[in-house]
């Protein structure tokens, strides 16, 4: 069996699972997908959670269910997302978040052999916004990257890039990251900010 194949068929899944927990009381639905520790999960393509705030998960949730993310066919990944994202009741959402907030925060762990050095030097034009450790910055609505799934960040770069992630007209900020992403000149470049991200000592505030 191909991989992609392999991915979509866990990744659907993984959806269906996460459906059916999202109705089960005491049972996040995100842990069905991300992981007990919401680490991630490079199978389904699932990011690690520990490391964002409750307002950027709140925004990307809205996201999904305003069709400004999952929209876009080829991104299996997202499509199921926004399927569970749409299943969610308020207080379903609100046991989710309180969930994610109670974890410690966890660096996912390296897979990715990038420039770490030069990685830093490109991500310096991003750090206005993304903040100088890519701590985040929720007054610009840019979230924390330090210590994200390296393979993650290459993948939704690659989104960006694809306009299959920033290309809603009322996605403000998916619309500025889009044109953003536009700096990085070529593969390496990602795979370079990826590993530098990776790398960076996490907090979460």
């Amino acid at each position: 069996m191909r991989l992609p194949t392999l991915i979509f068929l866990v990744t659907s899944l993984c959806s269906t699972l996460a459906l059916a927990a999202s109705n089960t009381s005491g049972l996040p639905s995100c842990v069905v997908c991300h992981g007990a520790g919401v680490q991630g999960n490079i199978v389904v393509q699932a990011p690690n959670l520990s490391i964002l705030p409750a307002w950027y998960i709140t925004a990307q949730l809205e996201a999904y269910q305003h069709n400004w993310r999952g929209e876009d066919a080829s991104l299996a990944d997202a499509k199921d997302m926004r399927a569970v994202a749409l299943a969610l009741s308020d207080k379903e959402r609100e046991q989710v978040l309180e969930f994610i907030s109670a974890v410690t925060p966890q660096s996912a762990k390296p897979s990715l052999m990038g420039d770490i050095s030069h990685g830093q030097q490109l991500f310096s034009s991003c750090s206005a916004c993304h903040g100088d450790v890519a701590q985040g910055n929720e007054a610009l609505k840019a979230p924390p990257l330090a210590g994200q799934n390296d393979w993650y960040i290459v993948s939704q770069l690659k989104a960006y890039q694809a306009n299959q992630r920033g290309y809603a007209k009322k996605d403000s900020n998916g619309n500025m990251m889009r044109s953003s992403v536009s700096l990085l000149g070529s593969e390496q470049d990602i795979l370079d900010v990826a590993s530098y991200l990776n790398s960076i000592e996490i907090s979460k505030e």
